[in-house]
């Protein structure tokens, strides 16, 4: 946090985080407050008065798969402020297209956005929607944290093995991340950090060995 490169990527983060907030709680609220169930004057605006409460239970849960994209492209900034500080005798990335890295946001953005409307219902269940929310989303957010990150310095096939072999761990890793995107103001600043710690997750991983594994084998399918 104290370093000026770094608090740079974050300020900017948390106006991205700000505004994504503010139009999904708006988007909610429109499309609640624009649905009539009853065609009854007095139990509309109950509906509408529950419906805020619920605009706002939805835009948080919305939140992470949304910050997703925008993580995406500010992930080169984010991290060489961290390789600068942390690893400086790591080599140059790379050569990756803006358009990889924001192809892949845009498609998790999707899938996690989707799969939480999908089991919307079970969130509002007590307990169980703690285990489906850090759950699913455990595992959508740690690969596609992991898969920005490693697209870096990585072929996608090699990508694909380390995450077959590092799997528990990186969604476990997942689960962090989701569960510190609950917690109101701090998820605003979250996206960017869970990209720095996922870096360094990452680094920690031989993923050298994956390298020379995948040198001398054919590709593996996606899980």
């Amino acid at each position: 946090m104290p370093d000026p490169d770094f608090r740079s990527v974050m300020g900017r983060a948390l106006l991205y985080a700000i505004g994504i907030f503010v139009l999904l709680l708006t988007f909610t609220w429109w499309l609640i407050v624009s649905t009539r169930f009853f065609g009854i004057g007095w139990l509309e605006w109950i509906v509408d008065f529950v419906g805020g409460a619920t605009a706002v239970v939805v835009a948080f849960l919305l939140f992470p798969g949304a910050m997703v994209f925008v993580v995406s492209l500010m992930l080169e900034k984010i991290a060489r402020a961290v390789e600068k500080k942390h690893y400086p005798n790591l080599p140059p990335p790379r050569p990756q297209s803006v358009s990889e890295a924001v192809l892949i946001g845009l498609r998790y953005t999707s899938i996690v956005v989707a799969l939480n409307l999908l089991f919307l219902p079970l969130f509002f269940i007590p307990v169980i929607n703690i285990f489906v929310f850090i759950g699913l989303n455990g595992y959508l957010l740690g690969r596609e944290y992991f898969e920005l990150v490693a697209l870096r310095r990585l072929e996608p096939h090699a990508v694909r093995e380390i995450w077959r072999q590092h799997r528990t761990r990186l969604c476990v890793v997942g689960m962090i991340i989701t569960s510190l995107l609950t917690i109101p103001v701090v998820n605003w600043f979250m996206p960017v950090v869970a990209a720095a710690y996922m870096l360094h997750i990452f680094e920690r991983i031989p993923y050298k060995d994956a390298i020379i594994s995948n040198e001398t084998s054919p590709p593996v399918a996606i899980e």
